[in-house]
């Protein structure tokens, strides 16, 4: 097991670790366990309880994939969003992602929900639904929040990278307005 995610506040004392290999995953037994068991690759310890998240990719768990909001853990793996409630360890919400195009994610804290920003998606989540959805043929490389909620997408296009922006429903801007 790696360590690869700290997280520290007055209440919570987290750490993640990335199991190395299959027989690790499978060798490692947690009683809590999130999505399909036979893929648990991360695992967070949370005040000396292990917990355990499926994950299918070779992403290790860091900061791109858990925010931490008061109780509340919030984490992106390859194809689900979980939100946590950290004392008593129950999913208060669960999404599936399998309809949208990537594996990479990383979850951004933005408006009253999450951006989920995924390889050739940006997903926006809000009181545990998807609220809208943005699909690129292109890979998404970077997201950048601006002011008043506008959504600074960075593309690569054959090794040229494209700029354009979105507003806070995900959709295209003429042109930003300053």
């Amino acid at each position: 097991m790696k360590k690869t995610y700290e997280f520290k506040n007055e209440k919570y004392n987290i750490i993640g670790y990335t199991l190395s290999n299959d027989k690790d995953s499978t060798a490692y037994k947690t009683d809590i366990v999130f999505g399909y068991e036979d893929y648990r690759k991360w695992i967070l310890n949370v005040n000396g309880k292990d917990i355990a998240f499926y994950n299918t990719g070779n992403n290790i768990v860091n900061s791109d994939h858990v925010i931490v909001l008061g109780d509340e853990l919030n984490i992106i793996t390859d194809f689900d969003y979980f939100k946590i409630d950290l004392n008593t360890f129950k999913c208060l919400s669960h999404i599936e992602l399998d309809d949208f195009d990537g594996v990479t994610c990383t979850l951004i804290k933005y408006k009253n929900g999450f951006l989920i920003h995924m390889d050739l998606s940006l997903v926006y989540i809000e009181n545990d639904k998807v609220i809208w959805n943005y699909d690129s043929a292109e890979v998404l490389d970077k997201i950048d929040i601006l002011d008043n909620n506008i959504i600074k997408v960075t593309e690569i296009n054959y090794n040229d990278y494209v700029t354009y922006y979105l507003d806070s429903n995900g959709k295209h801007m003429k042109k930003l307005n300053n």
